[in-house]
């Protein structure tokens, strides 16, 4: 029976189930239910004969979301409608009618516009850097996602970036016509051609309403002008289309999403119904009453977005902490992550959200030196950036000439060949993500020459080694390290959001009140991750620039307090059941990375290993001889050594060896505890 499909929701989501005819808009809070409010609509207006399911079209913004809906809806019995994303959409009916609208060979979509904007700039006279191409680019895909050309990108009030506006229509058009000449669209183009073609060709555009009468479209609030001209399209004169969306998790408003379609929705269609869903099923209490705080100025002020009320039974934690750099604060979050690890905490229901990519540089070395498995999501590996690679290839190239110079100094110098300097100063926010990239190279060399002066560029590249090989390991279960933007969409029961300082959050290039506020909501959709338990946490230093604590933080009513050092002793008490981050002879807590390595302070003596290491040099170069492998791929020095000293006689003692790893195990580990096993007395000093 049709009823039965409401049993299961509460009354606000009944009521989006039961408007099944006509328009009708669903502000949708984060977490209330909103994919089940919709699957079930749907099913409801199927069951109930309102709609026909083989003549509905629901719409997402991801394939996951698309899929995720698909499986609700089979669930319930409707596998007829159609589930996609605007470009799947768009992209089948523009392959099925092509033929006939047009003729001749099919083209091919384009992957990656880079190397087209390169060869445009070139035959403009224009010499663009990498980051400016990236830029150019960007603002390409805004133009063409707001449903302008060349000329009208012109002619719009945006501020001219790096790279002056002329110049971009300039490469824009160039870039165009190389696309054509070489039968190529890009990703944008799928949807311009559709809608062109549904303009020109009324057959067309009257065969594709004959086949989809009823429209649904999740996230609303991040539809763009082309994508809504296509809707309308798709849609004519009919009033058969539900909207849902959430005005406080616009959030990208830099590729063309325009909330003013769903702000504006119910003044544009007045006999519109109207639905909110503020009850969160996902975030604790306290979670969405600091996330209340945060949004309340901006619900007034404009009158658009939900304050939240939490359906949880459970107040749930809300910490706030100031760190004196972002070394410490990475140190006190892999700290905490592995103590609630060790508790048994399932990984994969924890998260880390960075606001940029350059921030997760300290988380990953903090998570290596813990053995806290992690997988990023939206975000690129340290190792993995262009710049970084840059300089550790000139470094590599140059090994041998630096012998005179402190490790700092000499990759100083290298960074700076780059376009590293001591200062950001006003850049572009791509040339802010590189200079930020850089100054964490420079940073890891000074920690590395700190911990040892006499470091040499080997000691270097063993670290980056041991860094590199952690970060590629593929693990099942694992915390994520993910961009907020990557994030939206998903949820974890503990999230941590570090780097919340003036610069970062909000970003430095957001000046205007719009770009300030789209921050905002950016960091109320990195908090309403979070289900029991949110980690908010800034940094008063990183790369040697002092940082200020950021407005939002004092906004959702935080406390913000002058950052402390965290000692030793209070980085224990924060995990007081990690015995193996104890320094074997004076047994204070280790917290860097070449103390954790050999388990030991580097104020204590160290033992004569010697005759050990010897022994496991030995196997080591078998072991890459055999299988033509790179000996320091298979183990660096500093894994030997700690092997030496701490003499581990099982799988877990050994993969608490920084530098070892699940799948380093799998393949040699029962050799390694057969070679430590013959291990002698360490002889008396």
């Amino acid at each position: 029976m049709p009823t039965a499909l409401l049993a299961a929701l509460d009354p606000d989501q009944q009521a989006v189930a039961r408007a099944t005819r006509g328009r009708v808009v669903v502000v949708a809070a984060a977490g209330s239910g909103k994919t089940r409010a919709i699957a079930h609509r749907i099913a409801y207006a199927v069951a109930t004969g309102d709609q026909a399911a083989e003549k509905g079209l629901a719409l997402s913004f991801t394939t996951r979301a698309a899929g995720e809906l698909r499986g609700r809806l089979s669930q319930l019995g409707v596998n007829e409608l159609q589930t996609a994303t605007f470009h799947s959409a768009a992209l089948r009916q523009l392959s099925y009618f092509w033929p006939r609208v047009l003729g001749g060979p099919a083209w091919k979509i384009q992957s990656s516009k880079s190397a087209l904007i390169e060869q445009a700039a070139r035959s403009a006279g224009l010499d663009l850097s990498v980051a400016q191409r990236r830029l150019v680019a960007g603002e390409i895909e805004w133009g063409k996602s707001s449903g302008l050309d060349p000329v009208g990108y012109v002619a719009t009030s945006r501020a001219d970036l790096e790279v002056p506006k002329s110049d971009v229509a300039e490469v824009w058009s160039r870039y165009q016509d190389l696309l054509t000449t070489s039968n190529q669209i890009d990703f944008e183009d799928v949807l311009s051609l559709t809608l062109g073609m549904f303009q020109q060709r009324p057959d067309v555009v009257d065969e594709v309403r004959r086949r989809y009468n009823w429209f649904t479209v999740d996230e609303f609030q991040d539809v763009t002008p082309l994508q809504q001209a296509l809707l309308n399209q798709w849609l004519g004169e009919r009033e058969e289309l539900c909207v849902v969306g959430d005005p406080a998790q616009t959030i990208y408003s830099f590729a063309g999403a325009a909330p003013n379609f769903l702000t504006n929705f119910s003044q544009v269609h007045p006999d519109a119904t109207i639905v909110e869903l503020a009850r969160t099923y996902r975030c604790a209490p306290s979670i969405v009453s600091a996330a209340n705080s945060l949004l309340h100025s901006e619900i007034e002020k404009h009158r658009t977005g939900l304050l939240m009320t939490s359906q949880v039974q459970t107040d749930g934690e809300l910490t706030t902490a100031g760190f004196t750099s972002d070394v410490e604060e990475a140190s006190a979050i892999a700290i905490k992550i592995r103590a609630l690890l060790d508790e048994g905490v399932d990984a994969r229901t924890i998260a880390v959200l960075v606001r940029l990519n350059a921030l997760t540089v300290a988380l990953e070395r903090a998570f290596d030196q813990l053995s806290v498995p992690y997988v990023m999501r939206g975000a690129t590996k340290f190792f993995d950036r262009r710049e970084v690679k840059q300089v550790l290839l000139a470094l590599r190239a140059e090994s041998y000439s630096h012998q005179e110079q402190s490790l700092t100094d000499v990759v100083t110098e290298a960074a700076t060949r780059f376009g590293w300097s001591a200062h950001p100063g006003s850049q572009s926010a791509e040339a802010k993500s590189t200079w930020e990239a850089l100054s964490a190279l420079v940073a890891l060399a000074r920690d590395v020459e700190s911990a040892d002066p006499a470091a040499s560029i080997v000691d270097f590249f063993e670290e980056v080694a041991r860094l590199t090989l952690a970060q590629h390991e593929p693990v099942a279960e694992a915390v994520t390290i993910a961009t907020i933007h990557a994030a939206k969409g998903l949820e974890w029961d503990t999230v941590f959001l570090p780097g919340l300082s003036e610069t970062v959050m909000p970003y430095f290039m957001a000046s205007t009140e719009a770009e300030v506020a789209e921050e905002r909501r950016l960091m109320y959709v990195a908090m309403t991750r979070a289900k029991t338990s949110l980690h908010l946490s800034w940094p008063a230093s990183r790369s040697g620039q002092s940082l200020a604590p950021s407005r939002f933080l004092g906004e959702l009513g935080a406390e913000v307090t002058a950052p402390v050092a965290q000692s030793r002793v209070q980085a224990r008490a924060m995990a007081p059941e990690m015995r193996l981050l104890n320094c074997r002879s004076c047994g204070k807590g280790l917290i860097s990375a070449l103390e954790t390595s050999v388990m030991r302070c580097r104020t204590c003596p160290a033992p004569n290993v010697e005759a050990r290491v010897a022994m496991l040099k030995a196997w080591r170069d078998d072991y890459a001889a055999r299988t033509e492998l790179l000996p320091w791929l298979v183990l660096t020095e500093a894994s030997m050594t700690a092997m030496a000293e701490v003499a581990p006689k099982t799988q877990r003692g050994l993969l608490h060896i920084q530098g070892m790893t699940e799948l380093k195990f799998e393949e040699f580990g029962q050799e390694l505890l057969d070679v430590i096993s013959q291990f002698g007395p360490i002889p008396e000093q």
